[in-house]
């Protein structure tokens, strides 16, 4: 018995061994019309599947995050940038995707609420709704007078839809009456409300535990009479979860300062609207934090240049009597440090006056930091004014010196004058 079955098996092997390309030719000849009708059969489901499936929609845009400049307090920027606290990329990338911006975007386009068309024709109808809106973005005419059909361009807009937490992804029909009229009704086709566009509509509504109040304000319409849209509201935290889930946030290039925010959704125009709230509302937290950051400076250097100022004169006002009862004064000495001064202020007054030509572009006059550079200029000002005052006061005091020292002042208080219209000549 077993003879017979290793014959069997090494007769199986020869015929495998005389197998070529032939025999293979051969056999696909025989069969080739199950062959053909096997790939005719996969290719329509692939056509099928690639004309009926729900296309998906990425939508991007690039934010520019600045680089905070130098502190308002001079010195301090030194210490800043030691300390590498001007990255201004990182944790931004968190930032965009945390509640406060996600879900004010959410809030602007009413994210919570899914709408969406009901009354497509049959299999083919939200097809070609889509191929329509991309060709023209208007309402599409109806196909062999079908106009109980939705064809595509419907849109619904709203101010308000909120109905109680229990009935969260319950689905609701609103039906287009007239051009200014609708109805809503529930999952099990009761009417609910009856209301005018561009008018809040109260309704009540039951639940499992009570009946509730609701509230939909309808705000437009573009659509036929006789549409009908599902909508279905969401939690906050489901709609967060379902928004993150689909948000990328990523850096274009190590070090560029460029963030792309992509976002990907069945619906175009969402996808951009989406997009487009989240950017906005980044930039405006954004401002809202450099301001109160030029608020708290700008209150720091009212609290605490009068302390410096009266501690300035002090001793100035020492080292002046202590030169006076010395009865030496460096002419030349005196002389340098009022030029370099005066050019330092000068330098500083420029670059200031840059800095709040920049952003008088980007911010309003009443922004706390266009009021923390105009103080800045005005403290500037104010320095070449002190300085006179010293000089005058250093000349007055050395009054009661020789007749040697009395002509030194002088000469001091001249030299000073020339280093002032030095200054001015380069402010100019």
């Amino acid at each position: 018995m077993k003879d017979i079955e290793q014959e069997n098996l090494n007769e199986r092997d020869r015929e495998a061994e005389d197998f070529g390309l032939a025999d293979l030719w051969y056999n696909l000849h025989d069969h080739r019309r199950l062959f053909g009708l096997i790939f005719l059969g996969f290719l329509l489901l692939a056509g099928f599947y690639a004309i009926l499936c729900n296309p998906v929609y990425k939508a991007d845009t690039l934010i520019q995050v600045q680089k905070q400049q130098g502190s308002l307090l001079g010195a301090l920027s030194d210490v800043a940038s030691a300390l590498d606290l001007n990255d201004a990329v990182e944790g931004i990338l968190d930032v965009i995707a945390s509640r406060t911006i996600v879900g004010t975007a959410i809030e602007k386009v009413h994210a919570e609420t899914e709408v969406s068309v009901d009354n497509y024709f049959p299999i083919l109808g939200k097809t070609y709704a889509e191929k329509h809106r991309l060709l023209a973005n208007t309402l599409a005419d109806p196909v062999l007078g079908l106009s109980a059909y939705a064809w595509g361009g419907e849109q619904l807009s709203f101010a308000q839809f909120k109905i109680p937490e229990e009935l969260y992804k319950k689905k609701f029909y609103l039906t287009l009456d007239t051009s200014k009229s609708w109805t809503l009704r529930d999952w099990h086709d009761n009417i609910l409300a009856t209301g005018v566009i561009g008018q809040p509509k109260h309704f009540t509504v039951e639940t499992d535990y009570d009946v509730k109040s609701a509230e939909l304000d309808i705000t437009g319409v573009r659509a036929r009479p006789g549409t009908v849209f599902r909508l279905v509201q969401y939690s906050f935290q489901d709609t967060y979860d379902a928004i993150t889930k689909d948000l990328k946030a990523v850096e274009t290039t190590k070090d560029s300062s460029m963030i792309r925010v992509t976002y990907s959704s069945g619906n175009a125009e969402s996808a951009a609207a989406m997009v487009n709230e989240i950017s906005d509302a980044y930039v405006a937290i954004n401002v809202r934090s450099r301001s109160q950051q030029a608020r708290l400076s700008l209150q720091f250097l009212q609290q605490e240049l009068p302390s410096i100022k009266e501690e300035l004169d002090a001793s100035e006002e020492r080292l002046n009597t202590y030169r006076i009862h010395s009865k030496t004064i460096n002419i030349q000495l005196q002389t340098e440090a009022l030029l370099t001064r005066a050019v330092d202020l000068t330098r500083q007054k420029t670059a200031v006056a840059l800095s709040l030509e920049a952003n008088m572009k980007l911010f309003k006059g009443g922004n706390p930091t266009i009021q923390a550079l105009q103080s800045q200029i005005n403290m500037l000002d104010a320095g070449p004014v002190v300085d006179r005052q010293r000089s005058r006061t250093a000349t007055v005091n050395s009054a009661g010196v020789s007749p040697t020292r009395t002509r030194s002042c002088r000469q001091h208080a001249a030299l000073h004058c020339t280093a002032r219209q030095f200054a001015r000549a380069r402010g100019r």
